[in-house]
């Protein structure tokens, strides 16, 4: 069965690589959005009007509340000093609001002689959001708040902290990324779980056939640089540490207590560029870790995993959109990776389905409904298949139709929010999730 999962995912990497490889040497032409739903290139005549290429000798900011002149500076790749040649108008429009940080950028070029002043002006969204929560059925109750701050200290490094508590257990979480340190190409993270709660595995049907309690201390970090502005190549490191206890229709050799530290790689591919209320391009995230063992519960492992994301336009102003997921490993159970409700295996019962080896994906169309000044309302409809499976366990196979919404707020700097339901063809049944990502 190895080999069978072995080809399947290899024949997955190889579609990703050649649709990365299309997207590379493709002509690409960006957009920037002059009405809700009507994408044109953006015309530059600067370079055909000047006799000379003039030094930029000032480089004027205005309507930033938290944002830094310098973040504007790095975001478009130019210093005083630079030649205006060096500057490009449409990539920097397209960085900046790539970064989901603004609402609305402007861009003007005020030339003397030889030499060249650039205005930017840009209006902010709220980037610190709180998020308290509270939800009950007659099973359970859950209440928690989460703090994100996309901006934090005006430089776009992005906060993310906060907990829960339920009938389950509770869980805390901290995260920090930074798309770059200073004004270099570095990039880095560092995030950590804390938690104590009940966990339960099911069938693709939703039967649950095991439950155990875990107490999880787990943290880790990355540190990349950006080739080419598209491409990030990381270290990456993690430690976990699972302890196991409370086991019900299970035993002990089943679900085990493990400690290991991981590293590995990363290596991540972004083409993507600002289209309104899409991004088109493409997206591919690779990761290799390999786990060293730690003391008596010490496990050693290896696990791949891989994303991939290739979305462009369809008619008028609409969104078509594949996505690939998988993964394999010979990680320990009680590190498996929960793949239900998440996207290309929202036909599954969420958070109730671990895996060590899976392969899921889809096709969406995604429509604009309703334009509004503070939003857009967007209405998709998809098809999703996939399998997956647990060590010494058979194949799982899923497919369904399903569909949602989304909704993308203007002035706040929140991911894309929404409902998905699918239908599993394979076992009848649907399935209900949230939908919380960053606009693809």
């Amino acid at each position: 069965m190895r080999i069978i999962y072995t080809i399947l995912l290899s024949t997955f990497f190889f579609i990703a690589v050649s649709i990365m490889c299309a997207g590379l040497f493709l002509p690409h032409q960006l957009y920037a959005e002059t009405e809700p739903g009507k994408n044109t290139p953006v015309e530059t005549s600067i370079q055909s009007t000047i006799p000379v290429d003039p030094i930029i000798t000032r480089i004027e900011v205005t309507g930033l509340k938290r944002s830094k002149d310098s973040l504007i500076k790095h975001l478009c790749g130019i210093q005083p000093g630079d030649r205006l040649s060096e500057f490009n108008p449409v990539a920097c429009k397209n960085s900046m609001m790539k970064s989901g940080l603004f609402s609305e950028v402007t861009i003007d070029t005020v030339i003397s002689e030889n030499s060249a002043v650039i205005h930017i002006h840009a209006l902010e969204k709220w980037t610190l959001i709180p998020m308290p929560f509270a939800a009950s059925n007659s099973n359970s109750s859950m209440a928690g708040f989460f703090l994100m701050d996309m901006n934090m200290l005006g430089l776009n490094k992005k906060l993310f902290v906060g907990g829960i508590y339920s009938t389950y257990g509770w869980k805390t979480n901290l995260g920090i990324i930074a798309p770059h340190i200073g004004s270099s190409n570095y990039t880095g993270s560092i995030f950590s779980e804390i938690s104590d709660y009940r966990y339960e595995n099911a069938d693709a049907k939703g039967e649950v056939y095991e439950q155990y309690d875990a107490r999880l201390q787990k943290a880790g970090y990355s540190l990349g640089y950006k080739f080419f502005n598209m491409l990030t190549l990381s270290v990456t490191g993690n430690y976990n540490n699972t302890d196991v206890y409370n086991r019900v229709d299970t035993t002990k050799d089943d679900i085990r207590d493990a400690r290991a530290l991981g590293q590995g790689l990363s290596l991540r591919i972004d083409t993507m560029r600002h289209t309104g209320t899409f991004l088109h391009g493409l997206y591919l995230r690779t990761d290799y870790t390999h786990g060293i063992p730690l003391g008596s519960t010490g496990a050693e492992y290896d696990s791949v995993e891989s994303r991939l994301v290739y979305s462009f336009g369809g008619f008028s102003d609409h969104l078509v959109k594949f996505y690939g997921h998988a993964g394999t490993g010979d990680m320990p159970d009680a590190f498996e990776e929960r793949i239900g409700g998440k996207p290309g295996f929202r036909a599954l019962p969420p958070e109730q389905i671990p895996a060590d080896t899976y392969a899921g994906g889809f096709i969406a169309y995604e429509i604009p409904w309703l334009y509004l000044s503070w939003g857009t309302i967007t209405a998709q409809g998809y098809w999703e298949n996939g399998m997956y499976s647990r060590t010494e366990s058979p194949v799982t196979y899923f497919y369904g139709p399903g569909g949602g919404f989304r909704l993308y707020l203007k002035k706040i700097a929140i991911p894309a929010v929404g409902i998905d339901t699918t239908y599993n063809f394979e076992e009848r049944s649907l399935e209900m999730s949230a939908a919380v990502g960053f606009r693809m």
